[in-house]
């Protein structure tokens, strides 16, 4: 790949990078806010320039703008309505609602986007991944090792998979990504992700217990940017990408709190050519709110991206 030429707008100040030639992304460091306080990160979702984050010890969720600057938090410990017990993943739809996995309370939680309670229905399976999809709710079930669909009003619509390590298994699955009319799931005790179609039939995997290219330690998040498939690998503090086949592209992370390090990432999202990442430190304390750039390079052209300020 080419040096990247770097220019700087003067109506924004955002940097505009150039690649001369087919090459491969760099994703690097632009910003990070302590979360400390809190007392155990998992999910977290951007949307409308807020990153909604999730406290699962805290049973909350805390709303920031992008730079980290707290706007509003909402929970409690408790199962009435807008109480929560462990929560794991969340999810911002376009229909302004906020989707929570709320594990301990076995249902899924819904509210407004100012925190206000809207709906819940029960799953009794133990949620830990939520997606919304074409009006449709794909939920990962620790108690079933399975998948579960449901509509927006929470009726069950169709569910797929069982406990074990075949191509219709799944164990401790976590996160889930539906893209491209695919589902993508975290099979996080199998160190793999395991990709179905929308009804549950199988397509494809990859991966591996181990610290190789492609290998994982835990996956336990997914995302999609430009086409490609990040995933937060927990037991090895990094990043992987691959294309949708499953091809390894690139990584980046070793255990730390430096600008390049990571420290079981636990919650990722892509949103707007940056990825949010939530750490961990040992021990199990919430650490950071870990922003880097994100990186598109497509073939046969060249490429001009911005990345935001």
């Amino acid at each position: 790949m080419g040096d990247p030429v770097v220019f700087n707008t003067k109506a924004d100040n955002k940097p505009v990078i150039f690649y001369d030639r087919i090459g491969s992304g760099v994703e690097s460091h632009r910003r990070e806010w302590d979360i400390s306080s809190y007392t155990g990160t998992q999910g977290i979702d951007v949307y409308n320039d807020e990153v909604y984050i999730i406290d699962y010890q805290g049973a909350a969720v805390h709303v920031t703008d992008l730079n980290g600057s707290e706007d509003r938090v909402w929970g409690g410990f408790g199962s009435g309505n807008g109480q929560m017990n462990d929560p794991h993943q969340i999810f911002v739809h376009t229909n302004n609602k906020v989707y929570v996995a709320d594990q301990g309370n076995d249902r899924i939680h819904i509210f407004l986007l100012d925190g206000t309670f809207d709906n819940q229905w029960a799953t009794g399976s133990l949620p830990t991944g939520i997606f919304v999809y074409d009006s449709e709710v794909y939920v990962s079930s620790k108690t079933n090792d399975n998948i579960e669909v449901f509509n927006l009003s929470g009726a069950s619509q169709r569910s797929w998979g069982s406990l074990g390590s075949g191509d219709d298994n799944y164990s401790n699955p976590r996160k889930v990504l539906v893209y491209g009319d695919e589902v993508y799931v975290c099979d996080t005790d199998n160190d793999r992700i395991k990709v179905t179609n929308l009804t549950g039939t199988y397509q494809r995997q990859w991966g591996s217990q181990g610290s190789g290219d492609g290998e994982f330690d835990e996956p336990y998040a997914i995302s999609e940017y430009g086409g490609e498939i990040y995933v937060a690998d927990n037991g090895n503090h990094r990043m992987q990408v691959f294309n949708t086949a499953g091809t390894f592209q690139r990584k980046w992370g070793t255990q730390g709190s430096g600008d390049e390090q990571t420290e079981f990432p636990t919650g990722l999202a892509v949103y707007e050519g940056e990825i949010f990442i939530a750490e961990r430190h040992t021990g199990g304390a919430s650490e950071r709110i870990h922003v880097l750039s994100a990186v598109i390079i497509e073939d046969a052209k060249p490429v001009i991206f911005y990345t935001k300020a």
